[in-house]
Formats: C-alpha cells, sequence, structure tokens
C-alpha cells in the first residue's frame, strides 16, 4: 500500500507471498494482530512511513526461502518516529531490520531464533531499544 494514512490492519493470515505487508510512504497506520509467516521476502515492510504502530503481531519463518542472506520479519527504510511492539519475530533470516530510520521505539518484542541478527541497524539513529527478549540468533543487536 501506498500513501495510506489511519489504516487499521489487524487479525489476518498473511502466508506464502512475497511480502506479507508493505508500506510506502504511509503515515499513522496501525498493524497488529496478525499472522504472518512464510513469506518469501519479509513479513512487514515500511518506506519512507512515518508514525505507524506495529504491535502483537506473530511473524515467523520469513526471508528463509529466498537467499538465506536477506529479508526479514520487520524492516524499517527511512522510517522515522514508528512503535514496534509486543511482537514475536522468530525463525525469519533477521528478526529486525533498519536502514536510515531514526527516532522509532522498539519494545517489549519476543525475537529469538532468527538465522542472523535479532535487530540490525544501518545509518540509523536516535531509536531506543527497550524490554526486547532477544535470544538465540546469530547475533542480538548489530549496530
Amino acid at each position: 500500500m501506498a500513501y495510506t494514512k489511519n489504516v487499521i490492519i489487524t487479525r489476518n493470515n498473511l502466508a506464502n507471498n512475497t511480502y506479507g505487508i508493505c508500506l510506502s510512504e504511509s503515515l499513522n497506520n496501525c498493524i497488529s494482530e496478525n499472522h504472518i509467516t512464510a513469506n518469501y521476502l519479509y513479513g512487514i515492510e515500511l518506506s519512507s512511513s512515518n508514525n505507524n504502530s506495529i504491535s502483537e503481531n506473530n511473524i515467523t519463518n520469513n526471508g528463509r526461502y529466498a537467499f538465506e542472506l536477506y529479508g526479514y520479519g520487520i524492516g524499517l527504510r527511512s522510517s522515522n518516529n514508528n512503535m514496534i511492539s509486543g511482537n514475536n519475530l522468530a525463525n525469519n533470516a533477521y528478526g529486525m531490520y533498519l536502514s536510515w530510520s531514526l527516532s522509532n521505539c522498539i519494545s517489549g518484542n519476543n525475537i529469538t531464533n532468527n538465522k542472523h541478527q535479532g535487530i540490525t541497524f544501518i545509518d540509523s539513529s536516535n531509536n531506543t531499544i527497550l524490554g526486547n527478549n532477544i535470544t538465540y540468533n546469530w547475533r542480538g543487536i548489530s549496530l
């Protein structure tokens, strides 16, 4: 979806797609309580999207059928002031991947058993990581 605002995406099953949910240049959306699994590349991707909430989703086994080195549970590219909380991110290629993203809050997530990093930051700053369970990844947090 592109250029969306004030949309609620909740209680859906998204499986075996290229992308589970993709928002581009969107703001003030809520993505919650979804089961997002076995998507070819990404579970959830925000691109140039701000002030969104991603919470209480079960995001598993994404990016593992593609290149094994690419794909993630949640990805933010050039996205700012988003709240990512209470999600389960397990068995993805990467748990969470943020690039060129500022002032996001990542709290209360269970990030476990992802093939590579639990959370990866590339050229990102002023992000808050608080109260997450980050276990059994190759690296927990990579800055």
